[in-house]
């Protein structure tokens, strides 16, 4: 586990993503020596391949949650940014509108 000790990584979560790929490809291998003629059962070697295909399952869930757990933060952000665009649209359009007859009323005073 030369990731553990020499941690290559900067950011904590690469590093631990790093990690626990590596474990899943050490389970993988050692489940692979079950699919060999060493097993002799055909029951057992399909549970093998269930087995790995359930960790291999989970490692991609577990890999894909930080990147969609960006991707709604992102959205989420977004939304507010349009959100405080629209109500800064909609401030100027009335103050401006307010401006306008102040400036009518005004100028039929003036005149």
């Amino acid at each position: 586990m030369y990731v553990v000790h020499v941690k290559p990584f900067e950011v904590k979560l690469f590093t631990r993503q790093e990690i626990f790929n590596e474990i899943t490809i050490m389970l993988i291998s050692y489940l692979c020596i079950c699919q060999t003629d060493y097993v002799f059962l055909a029951s057992a070697k399909f549970n093998v391949g269930y087995a790995m295909d359930a960790i291999i399952g989970l490692n991609i869930v577990i890999l894909l949650l930080p990147v969609i757990y960006e991707a709604l933060r992102n959205v989420k952000q977004s939304i507010r940014r349009r959100s405080m665009l629209r109500k800064d649209k909609y401030i100027r359009k009335v103050i401006m509108k307010k401006y306008t007859c102040l400036q009518i009323s005004v100028i039929l005073i003036a005149g």
